[in-house]
């Protein structure tokens, strides 16, 4: 038993995860996960999509990425990291897209940006869900 700390509480979880690289430049990625509730009356999924042109590679300065992403998360799905998401906040009942790009500028050290984009509530009268923007540096060590 396994709960997620928003009284959401699931016997299992399992899922599926492929990334496929498509030709020299192109990397489609899928991730699907399910949470089996104890109740039985809420199995929330997941879906996350995400197409990348280029590799950022964090060895190889000047290398750098594009890559925009599908989210789709139903009302409970997102506990917290499951998805490993750049987002913040609460991802449950969520529809949303996202874009960025990845620039090594020296090895080991890559400024990222994130921006979400037509966000929105999948079901019910929820709050609206601000878009994110995200920037950061991060070092390799």
């Amino acid at each position: 038993d396994f709960s997620a700390g928003t009284g959401f509480s699931f016997d299992d979880a399992w899922g599926a995860y492929a990334s496929i690289n498509l030709g020299s430049n192109w990397n489609a990625l899928a991730n699907y996960e399910k949470y089996n509730s104890k109740s039985g009356n809420q199995d929330p999924e997941i879906w996350v999509g995400k197409l990348t042109y280029g590799a950022a590679n964090f060895a190889t300065p000047k290398s750098w990425d594009l890559w925009v992403e599908y989210l789709n998360a139903e009302d409970g799905a997102y506990i917290g990291g499951s998805t490993n998401s750049w987002r913040w906040g609460k991802l449950d009942n969520l529809e949303s897209w996202g874009a960025g790009i990845d620039y090594t500028f020296a090895k080991n050290a890559q400024f990222q940006v994130m921006q979400s984009f037509a966000s929105k509530v999948k079901d019910g009268d929820g709050s609206d869900p601000e878009e994110q923007t995200r920037a950061q540096f991060v070092f390799a060590f």
